[in-house]
């Protein structure tokens, strides 16, 4: 899907196709192209956690160039639009040459064409007009799997130095609009560049709808409307420059930054009668020979459950995923059913409407939802309907049995009975007729994940001590696993190894004593059990010990945030339980254990347990993750601060005083 938004990098992501960086046992996701999804292994608890602290933003007078910007846009009742852009970018130190002097600008040449009115670099009185050898217009080269069908404007200016001012005046035409009568644009008042000046105007023969997201208190915006037009003005009241500096975990969201959002639909269901108009006589279409096998298949199969499994299954060994981000009737619309099933591949479009004409063929009731895929869910409330919200399609099955499932034909063999978590808990627009509406997918179970007993077995009275460790993973982390060590040939009790050492824990004699699941089946649950030696994880004192207990990774995460100083929202762990148990057989405790706790926030809970069963002295851990991102107001609030402190006070009490019992 196509952003249309001014980026002020000067790179614009015509075609969304970033890449997304998620933890480092997953590879990253193509927006809107569904690229396959390598699935990684669950968090593990010894895995070393990144200090989130420190957060601010950088200074303007560190910025490497200062920008003036003016947009303005005419937009026709068809819903295409000319677009003029003036821009100008005051150097201020290397950085910006090497940022700035080069102007590229990326875009999709079969709805869009570019102009370039004016280029030059300005040295004092000196004025030094981009030669046109020097500006190229070309296809781009990508290593996406698919047809890109994205053009690059890209021009080199001449003669740049700290002090130069660079010039651009371009004008670009949207000739074919995604839907009639829909133009929709993202104007960014803030982000990484030190934005001096910024103002938009626009014109518009089609009503404007329209949002600002701006709790820096930065646009001042208006509106207009007179003898069939409408006009909408906007320009920043101060300078911007949101560069964060000094934090590993930050997340710029879209309300963490100023912005504003327009579009000339006023309901989102209106959009999605709109685009289902243009969907339905795809899924309507005659069923390919290969797919109406599929469908034959499933219909005889008892459960909707082993019904929608096996047709994803089915769907998967039939079509390779292959992205294609050319414009078919619009942006956004499937391929033919007949071409896809012929060709042989397709990309998340296209798979969906696989799934849902298989699954409508056999009686049940399907619809496909346009979606954000990424590792975070949105934390931002949409504002104003726009395609360019989305950059993902999925599918919503209604089963007879009164359950609600939904489908990511592109995620290999992920069941039905386990959302993914990159498309978990987010709004979506259901494509269902007059019945299309906004929809929120439903969260991941927050019970499913991973369960970790340690048992302090032996000491050995040389400095090492043997603990055994079962770890009990379900659901989608069980999933994860399974499926790098039945797809990537993982050599799983080596890689748990490696993260325990990684965690700087010297361990030794490291043996499995349970295997693991070697293929992908169901139940999605399973228990590996380790022994091992470890040491200086024990201490001697005399005739006690001292066992240190560790905190729960999020945890240590959430006490690392600074909240005075933070500027940007949290990315935390994927949504989730982790919980730990520590049960000290044969061993007394010599003074008072450790307190029970609960802290209960809309974002996490963590939660110590402790209790005596059968003389062993038993410490239970549950951290859980609820939302993947912690809002930035949610960081800056005073209760923050307090729930950081009972945190503090529960978990830091990091160990217990044992004894040997004989």
């Amino acid at each position: 899907m196509r952003a249309n938004g001014l980026h002020f990098r000067l790179l614009d992501a015509a075609s969304r196709e970033e890449n997304h960086s998620l933890n480092p046992l997953v590879m990253g996701m193509k927006r809107f192209g569904c690229m396959m999804l390598a699935l990684g292994a669950a968090v593990l608890y010894f895995l070393v956690m990144a200090d989130a602290g420190d957060a601010a933003f950088d200074q303007i007078k560190n910025a490497p160039a200062s920008v003036r910007t003016n947009v303005h846009i005419e937009v026709k009742k068809d819903g295409t639009a000319t677009i003029r852009e003036h821009h100008e970018f005051f150097i201020h130190s290397h950085e910006g040459i090497k940022k700035y002097g080069i102007y590229a600008h990326q875009y999709n040449p079969a709805i869009e064409r570019y102009r370039v009115l004016k280029m030059e670099t300005r040295n004092g009185s000196e004025v030094k007009p981009v030669p046109a050898n020097l500006i190229e217009d070309k296809p781009v080269a990508s290593n996406l799997s698919g047809f890109d069908a994205i053009n690059q404007l890209k021009a080199a200016f001449p003669d740049v130095r700290e002090g130069s001012v660079l010039v651009v005046d371009i004008q670009w035409v949207i000739f074919r609009a995604k839907l009639p009568g829909l133009f929709e644009f993202v104007f960014k008042f803030g982000g990484d560049e030190h934005i001096e000046r910024a103002e938009i105007e626009v014109v518009s023969e089609l009503p404007l709808f329209w949002e600002v997201n701006d709790r820096w208190d930065i646009v001042d915006a208006q509106q207009e409307i007179g003898n069939g037009v409408y006009r909408l003005s906007a320009r920043n009241k101060r300078s911007t420059y949101f560069k964060i500096i000094h934090e590993e975990q930050s997340l710029q969201t879209d309300e963490d930054l100023p912005y504003l959002a327009m579009s000339t639909v006023k309901d989102w269901r209106d959009l999605g009668r709109s685009m289902s108009s243009l969907w339905e006589p795809r899924l309507k279409g005659p069923l390919p020979v290969p797919f109406k096998k599929i469908a034959n298949e499933i219909s005889s199969l008892a459960s909707e459950d082993a019904k929608i499994d096996t047709m994803l299954n089915r769907v998967s060994e039939r079509l390779r995923y292959h992205g294609d981000w050319r414009p078919v009737e619009g942006t956004d619309v499937p391929r033919p059913l007949a071409d896809i099933g012929t060709q042989g591949f397709g990309d998340c479009k296209d798979f969906s409407a696989v799934s849902v004409a298989i699954l409508r063929h056999a009686g049940m009731t399907a619809y496909p939802v346009f979606v954000e895929r990424d590792r975070h869910a949105p934390t931002a409330r949409l504002i104003v309907p726009r395609l360019d919200a989305f950059d993902h399609v999925v599918v919503l099955v209604r089963g007879k049995d009164g359950k609600s499932r939904w489908l990511d034909p592109t995620n290999a063999f992920r069941p039905s009975s386990l959302i993914p978590e990159d498309i978990a808990d987010r709004p979506g627009l259901l494509i269902a007729g007059e019945s299309s509406e906004l929809v929120r997918l439903p969260a991941e179970d927050p019970a499913l994940n991973v369960d970790e007993s340690i048992s302090l077995l032996q000491d050995r009275n040389d400095g090492w001590v043997k603990y055994n460790l079962a770890r009990r993973y379900s659901g989608n982390a069980a999933f994860d696993v399974q499926h790098r060590i039945v797809f990537e040939k993982i050599d799983y009790d080596s890689e748990v190894e490696a993260e325990i050492k990684s965690s700087g824990l010297r361990i030794s004699d490291f043996r499995m004593l349970s295997d693991v699941p070697v293929k992908i089946e169901k139940p999605f649950e399973f228990t590996s059990r380790f022994s091992f030696l470890v040491k200086d994880f024990f201490y001697r004192a005399g005739e006690n010990y001292f066992h240190a207990l560790e905190a729960p990774p999020l945890v240590h995460k959430l006490l690392s945030i600074d909240p005075e100083r933070r500027e940007s929202s949290y990315g935390g762990d994927s949504v989730g339980t982790d919980i730990q148990e520590y049960r000290l057989e044969s061993w007394r405790v010599v003074g008072a254990p450790p307190d029970n706790c609960l802290i209960d926030t809309p974002w996490f809970s963590v939660r110590r347990v402790v209790s005596i069963e059968s003389e062993v002295l038993v410490i239970r851990d549950t951290a859980t993750t609820k939302k993947n991102v912690i809002p930035v107001n949610m960081l800056r609030a005073e209760s923050f601060s307090r729930t950081a402190d009972k945190i503090r006070e529960c978990f830091m009490q990091v160990g217990v005083i044992i004894q040997r019992k004989n």
